[in-house]
C-alpha cells in the first residue's frame, strides 16, 4: 500500500496494512523511549508510547511494551487497573523448561520482552494489536489483542480478547507455564490522591469455572457521597466490574484461576495455562479480559465467550471492522484512504456510551477526559459529530441528543460535565455552544433527512429536575438564548461573554472590563456559515409538517433568517474595505487582529455562502501569505504571537497549530477550490507530519488538540508546554485530530 513507506524514516515506525487492506502501524522504537528535541532537550512525552482500542463501552490504551490501561467513562472517567503498591496494573511472565531448569521471562512493561525492538515486533491496528516476541531461541509467542466494534444494531461487548500463540521451532518438546495477571483497582482520573472516594474490590468465581469476576464498591468517609446509581453524582461510584476468563470453545488450552489482594485494597486476578508443544507445533491459550456494568447482568459476557470459536489466525472481529468502516472504504487515494480508515477506527474506538442519559457521544479525550476526568466541551463533541455523519450516522445522532442533555431550560448548554449525570458548576459561559448545535444538526439533517431526531426528548439539565423537552423545542430555545442572551454588541455583532472558540482570548487583558462590551467576528462569521443549512433544513421539515407545528416552525425559521441577516449585514460592514476579518472587538474602538491577523474568523467567511468569491481568493491568499508560510501542517491560530499570560510565541492560543481550526479552513477554501483543499488536508495527514517530526511519537498516529507551530522553534511539532509541561503528559488522543480529517474529506468530496 502507498503508506507502507510514507514514514519509514522515523525510528519510531512505519504504516503498513492487514489482511483486510486496513491500516497498522508498526512500531519498531524501545520502550522506555526518550524524546529529545532537534536541540537536544529533554521533553517528557510519556516514556510508554499508546495505542487506542475500544468500542462504545470499552476505551483500551494497548502501550507499545504491553501493558493494557483499561478505562471507563459511562459513569465518569475511572481507570479500572491502576498500579496497587509495589504491583504493576498488568503483566505477563512466560516460563519454558526444556531439558534442563526453568527459565521466566517477563513479557510486559519496560522491563519486558515486549519493550525491546530487537526481542519483538509490535503492530497495532484498527481494532488489533500483535505483539511477536522472541524470549528464547526456537521460541516465538505471539500476543493478539482483539476489541469487536460497537456497530448501528448494537453496542459490542466491553471486552478484548488475548489470544496468546506459542510456538516451539526447537529440536524438542517444550513445557511453557503462562501467566497473565490484571489488577482491579478502579481510581477516578480527577484527583484521584485527594478524592473522597475509595474501593473495596471483592473478587469471585464465574459460574462454571470461567474465570473470576472482581466487583468494586465505592466507600467514604462522608455517607451522603454515597448516592444511588440513578442520582446525579460528580463521582463515578459504580465503576464496571473488572473480568478475566476463558472461552471454552475458542480452542485455548486449559486455564486455571486465582485472586489475591495487594496492598491499598486492590485485587489482582490471574491466569494460569500449563501446556506442552511438542517441536514445529503451536498451541493456543485464549482468554479475555471485560468490563461488567453494575445494571447488566453477566449473561450477555456469557453469550459473547460462547460464541467465540476458533480462530486460524489468533484474532477477531477482523470482517465487522471492514464493514463498519467502509463509509471510507471508497477514499480513491490509497495514502489517504489508509488515514482515514485509521482516524475513523479511532473516534469508533474513542465514542463513549454516557450511562446516565443513555446516549452515546465521542469525547474531546486527552486533557479533559482521559487525565482531568470531565468532559468538555459540547462544542468539541458536536465537531466529532460531524465527521460521525458521514461514518456512523447513529453515533452523530446520539452526540447530537447528548449535548442536548446538557441544555439548560433557558436554551444555554454546560460547558462541562462530570460524573455520572452531574452537571459541573463551570462558570465558563462562551458563546459559540449554541452554533455548534445548529452546524452539527443542520448537517446531520441535509445528509440524513432523518427529521425523528427533532421530535427526541431528553432532559433539561440538571436532569433531577424533571423537565424534558424534543430536539426541535430545544433548538428554539438555544435560537432565543443566543438572539436575546448572547444577543449583539454596538457593532451590531455576537457578543463574546467568557469566549467563543477560543477559551483564552482573554489572557493578557482582564476579563471582567470586556464581558460585557466584547464582539466576536468569529460568532459572526460562523452564523453566515451554518445557519443557512439550518433554516434549508428546518423549512424542508415545515413541509412535512401541517397545522400549528408548520406554523411554530415557520416562524422560526423566519427569526432565524431576521437574525441570520441582521449579523451577514453587520459582518459585512465589518469588513468593509479589508481584506480580512478583525478578530474582536473588545470595546467599541478596541479591536484584536486589526493588523494581526487570527484564524479563527477567516475559516468561517470563507465557508459563508454569500460572502463572494472573489474576496475568498483574495482572502485564501492573505492567509496563505500571513498563516501557512513557514508551516507544515497548516495555517497556525494567528499571524504574530502577543503576550498572553506566559503562553511562549506559536503555542497554544498564542499562534499554535489546531486541528480544529485548519479543518475549519479547510471546509471554507473547499468551497471555491477543491484542489486547494485536498493540498491542505494532506498537510494535515499523520504521515506528513512524520517526514518533519520523525522523533515525536505524538502527531505520528494521532495528536493532542494543538501542536506547537513553526514559529515555536526548537519545540515546533509537539504539544503546548505550559504549566510545568503538564500538557506533554496530556498529549494522549485527540478525537479532533481524528474527526477533522474524515470530515475534512466528505466536505471536498460533496462541494459543487
Amino acid at each position: 500500500m502507498a503508506m507502507t513507506t510514507a514514514s519509514a524514516s522515523s525510528p519510531l515506525g512505519y504504516w503498513t496494512a492487514d489482511a483486510h487492506d486496513l491500516p497498522c502501524y508498526a512500531f519498531t522504537g524501545d520502550v522506555p523511549m526518550a524524546t529529545s528535541t532537534p536541540a537536544g532537550h529533554t521533553v517528557p512525552l510519556d516514556a510508554d508510547p499508546v495505542f487506542l482500542l475500544g468500542n462504545y463501552d470499552l476505551t483500551l490504551f494497548a502501550h507499545a511494551s504491553g501493558r493494557l490501561s483499561f478505562v471507563s467513562g459511562e459513569r465518569g472517567w475511572v481507570r479500572l487497573n491502576e498500579p496497587g503498591g509495589m504491583a504493576a496494573g498488568h503483566a505477563a511472565t512466560l516460563t519454558v523448561t526444556g531439558s534442563g531448569p526453568g527459565r521466566t521471562h517477563d513479557l510486559l512493561g519496560p522491563s519486558g520482552i515486549c519493550a525491546s525492538a530487537r526481542r519483538s515486533v509490535r503492530t497495532f491496528g484498527c481494532g488489533t494489536a500483535r505483539y511477536t516476541m522472541k524470549p528464547e531461541p526456537g521460541v516465538t509467542v505471539e500476543r493478539i489483542l482483539s476489541v469487536a466494534p460497537s456497530t448501528a444494531q448494537q453496542r459490542a461487548q466491553a471486552a478484548v480478547v488475548v489470544t496468546i500463540r506459542l510456538t516451539n521451532a526447537g529440536p524438542g518438546p517444550l513445557d511453557i507455564d503462562y501467566a497473565e495477571m490484571i489488577v482491579s483497582n478502579p481510581a477516578l482520573v480527577a484527583d484521584s490522591a485527594t478524592s473522597p472516594i475509595r474501593f473495596d474490590n471483592i473478587a469471585r468465581a464465574l459460574p462454571g469455572g470461567l474465570g473470576i469476576i472482581c466487583d468494586a464498591t465505592a466507600t467514604s468517609d462522608d455517607p451522603g457521597l454515597l448516592v444511588p446509581i440513578d442520582v446525579p453524582s460528580p463521582y463515578n461510584l459504580y465503576p464496571p466490574s473488572l473480568v478475566l476468563a476463558a472461552a471454552p470453545k475458542a480452542g485455548s488450552s486449559p486455564v486455571a484461576f486465582e485472586q489475591h489482594a495487594i496492598d491499598g485494597g486492590a485485587v489482582a486476578l490471574t491466569a494460569r495455562s500449563h501446556v506442552r508443544v511438542a517441536p514445529g507445533a503451536t498451541r493456543d491459550i485464549v482468554l479475555i479480559i471485560a468490563l461488567k456494568s453494575p445494571e447488566v447482568s453477566l449473561a450477555p459476557l456469557e453469550r459473547f465467550l460462547d460464541a467465540l470459536a476458533p480462530s486460524s489466525s489468533g484474532d477477531w472481529f477482523r470482517r465487522t471492522w471492514v464493514d463498519v468502516l467502509s463509509p471510507l472504504a471508497g477514499v480513491p487515494d490509497a495514502a489517504l484512504r489508509a488515514e482515514l480508515l485509521w482516524d475513523g477506527h479511532a473516534l469508533l474506538a474513542m465514542a463513549t456510551y454516557a450511562g446516565y442519559y443513555r446516549q452515546t457521544f465521542i469525547p474531546q479525550g486527552m486533557t479533559g477526559d482521559y487525565v482531568q476526568g470531565f468532559n468538555a466541551s459540547p462544542r468539541d463533541h458536536l465537531q466529532h459529530a460531524l465527521a460521525a455523519i458521514y461514518l456512523a450516522p447513529e453515533l452523530a445522532r446520539s452526540t447530537i441528543l447528548y449535548t442536548l442533555c446538557q441544555m439548560k431550560p433557558d436554551g444555554a448548554i454546560k460547558f462541562t460535565v462530570s460524573g455520572n449525570g452531574h452537571t459541573a458548576g463551570s462558570t465558563w459561559s462562551p458563546s459559540d455552544q449554541s452554533l455548534f448545535l445548529f452546524y452539527a444538526l443542520g448537517e446531520y439533517l441535509q445528509v440524513t433527512h432523518d427529521w425523528s431526531i427533532l421530535d427526541a426528548t431528553t432532559p433539561y439539565a440538571p436532569a433531577l429536575a424533571g423537565p424534558t423537552g424534543t430536539a426541535l423545542e430545544k433548538l428554539e430555545r438555544a435560537f432565543v438564548h443566543l438572539r436575546d442572551h448572547v444577543s449583539t454588541g454596538s457593532h451590531g455583532l455576537v457578543r463574546m461573554l467568557t469566549g467563543d472558540w477560543n477559551d483564552q482570548i482573554y489572557a493578557g487583558v482582564p476579563e471582567g472590563q470586556y464581558r460585557d462590551t466584547a464582539e466576536s467576528q468569529m460568532n459572526s462569521a460562523m452564523v453566515m456559515a451554518i445557519m443557512p443549512a439550518m433554516i434549508e433544513q428546518l423549512d424542508a421539515y415545515a413541509q412535512t409538517q401541517q397545522g400549528e407545528r408548520a406554523i411554530v416552525i415557520g416562524h422560526l425559521t423566519s427569526s432565524m433568517r431576521t437574525y441570520a441577516d441582521r449579523i451577514s449585514q453587520a459582518m459585512m460592514r465589518d469588513v468593509e474595505g479589508r481584506t480580512f476579518a478583525r478578530r474582536a472587538w473588545l470595546a467599541p474602538g478596541k479591536a484584536l487582529g486589526e493588523n494581526n491577523m487570527y484564524l479563527e474568523p477567516q475559516s468561517f467567511l470563507l465557508q459563508a455562502p454569500d460572502f463572494p468569491i472573489a474576496r475568498k481568493r483574495r482572502l485564501f491568499r492573505e492567509l496563505q501569505r500571513r498563516l501557512m508560510d513557514g508551516e507544515i501542517l497548516g495555517p497556525r491560530q494567528r499571524e504574530k504571537a502577543v503576550f498572553t499570560s506566559g503562553m511562549i510565541a506559536g503555542t497554544s492560543e498564542n499562534g499554535g497549530f489546531w486541528y480544529s481550526l485548519a479543518g475549519q479552513a479547510i471546509a471554507g477554501v473547499a468551497t471555491f477550490d477543491r484542489r486547494a483543499a485536498l493540498a491542505m488536508l494532506d498537510r494535515l495527514m499523520f504521515r506528513n507530519f512524520g517526514r518533519h517530526h520523525p522523533g515525536y511519537w505524538v502527531g505520528l498516529w494521532t495528536a493532542p488538540d494543538t501542536l506547537n507551530a513553526e514559529r515555536a522553534g526548537d519545540i515546533g511539532g509537539l504539544p503546548r508546554p505550559m504549566n510545568d509541561g503538564v500538557f506533554y503528559k496530556m498529549a494522549v488522543y485527540c478525537a479532533h485530530a481524528h474527526a477533522w480529517p474524515v470530515y475534512c474529506y466528505f466536505r471536498i468530496r460533496n462541494a459543487t
